[in-house]
């Protein structure tokens, strides 16, 4: 689906990211925003926590992370055969999502679409409107 690899899609994910997720409801959202928070903030706990020298706040965001994968683990053995070491790097996938739903989210609201395959989208952010976005060939 994404011949020429990281670029193809990275820009795939942009012209549907932010437009998807607007139709998310409220729930999976609050779901979703809980994780990507949980895995960017107790690595970076643990990272302040080594800068300002607290040694307790160390122990809870090694706990929080902690348990952050075992929530992962079990997750992954619901949607598929994931080994257990992938719930150790799963941050790594959130940052590159949360930085391409940002950039999909840039390029909407500044009305400069998304590219993909030759042309630039242009979706309307309606739910009622959920049928093509306008597309421009270049």
């Amino acid at each position: 689906m994404y011949p020429k690899g990281l670029r193809d899609m990275w820009e795939g994910w942009s012209k549907n990211l932010y437009y998807g997720s607007s139709l998310v409801r409220p729930l999976p959202r609050l779901a979703l925003s809980t994780i990507i928070f949980w895995s960017l903030g107790s690595p970076l706990l643990i990272l302040m926590s080594l800068i300002l020298g607290r040694p307790e706040m160390i122990i809870v965001g090694l706990l929080a992370f902690l348990l952050l994968v075992i929530v992962l683990i079990q997750f992954s053995n619901r949607a598929g055969d994931y080994p257990w070491y992938y719930s150790f790097v799963y941050m790594i996938g959130i940052l590159f999502f949360l930085i391409t739903l940002l950039n999909s989210y840039q390029r909407h609201k500044t009305k400069r679409g998304a590219k993909w395959r030759g042309r630039i989208y242009y979706p309307t952010l309606s739910r009622r409107s959920a049928t093509k976005p306008s597309v421009i060939n270049y």
